[in-house]
């Protein structure tokens, strides 16, 4: 073989070397990119995200519900116009993006890249008893991703918290007006998991009062509840407890006019109505039941 016959061999194969070089290193880096851009709509259709998530907890799950990474945005970064960027260099395939907004206060389990799986997240309050819980947002988003073809997704977030705004009449019939009244709510959710189901264990909330004329008001947020909850209310004055109300039972037995599925923006009007038999609960305007307590003062 002549000089130039081999010559021309060696161009060949060089060439074809990085041909398959460059195909290679394709194929092991495709670097796909997700960018989310996330947003609460209200019941008004209004994008309130930035007057209530401070920050995003943000966590990735591959194709076999294994943890690949987190990140955390904060408020700037969420209401930025060029989203949150999500995944980059990563195999093309499915993967699961779990967004929680507001979990500040939350204890989180420790996950291990390529080793924990969505089923060990969670979110819970340590605490036992809490003046109010925590605002929770959360999403979960699945998407599929393309190798050199960026993909771009609206996040549309959802409420894990009600409000109840509580109201008590006829407080004077508490022994006296110096009387200390409390509120304990009870069976509230401790957490969620990661796809934004309640978890078994249950926290007391306490929320704090203050008298208006003749009544005593509150406004609290609650963890989301289901019919797997027992929600209850105890009336309590001084350390002794007046009543225990199965505030849950009572609003499965009746019509209440809140639609807890649809409405984005639940907000659950409690009034308890104490007279010197007994306390009268009313939900949204509607008279549910009397639960008597015969040792009431006048």
């Amino acid at each position: 073989m002549n000089k130039y016959a081999i010559t021309a061999l060696l161009v060949v194969l060089l060439c074809s070397g990085c041909k398959i070089t460059e195909r290679a290193y394709d194929e092991i880096n495709p670097s796909p990119t997700l960018i989310l851009g996330y947003r609460y709509m209200n019941r008004d259709q209004q994008n309130t995200l930035a007057e209530e998530v401070d920050r995003m907890d943000i966590f990735v799950f591959d194709s076999r519900n294994l943890f690949v990474r987190s990140l955390v945005a904060s408020r700037d970064e969420l209401t930025a116009p060029g989203g949150i960027p999500i995944l980059a260099g990563v195999p093309a395939g499915d993967y699961t993006i779990i967004s929680f907004g507001n979990i500040e206060r939350a204890s989180l389990p420790q996950l291990t890249p390529s080793c924990s799986t969505l089923d060990e997240l969670w979110v819970a309050f340590e605490s036992d008893t809490i003046p109010t819980a925590d605002r929770l947002f959360h999403n979960i988003s699945r998407e599929y991703v393309r190798r050199g073809q960026p993909i771009i997704r609206p996040v549309n977030l959802d409420k894990l918290f009600y409000r109840i705004d509580l109201t008590i009449i006829g407080a004077c019939h508490l022994d006296s007006q110096d009387t200390k009244v409390g509120i304990e709510l009870t069976g509230i959710a401790a957490g969620f998991s990661g796809v934004g189901h309640a978890i078994p264990a249950s926290i007391i909330v306490t929320p704090e009062l203050r008298r208006e004329g003749d009544r005593i008001v509150s406004s609290c947020a609650i963890n989301r509840f289901d019919e797997h909850n027992r929600i209850g209310i105890r009336l309590r004055a001084e350390n002794r407890c007046l009543v225990d109300i199965p505030l849950s039972e009572y609003m499965e037995r009746h019509n209440i006019g809140i639609d807890f599925e649809h409405d984005r923006d639940v907000v659950i009007p409690v009034e308890l109505n104490v007279s010197t038999t007994g306390v009268t609960l009313i939900v949204n305007g509607w008279e549910l039941g009397t639960i008597q307590y015969p040792s009431l003062g006048e």
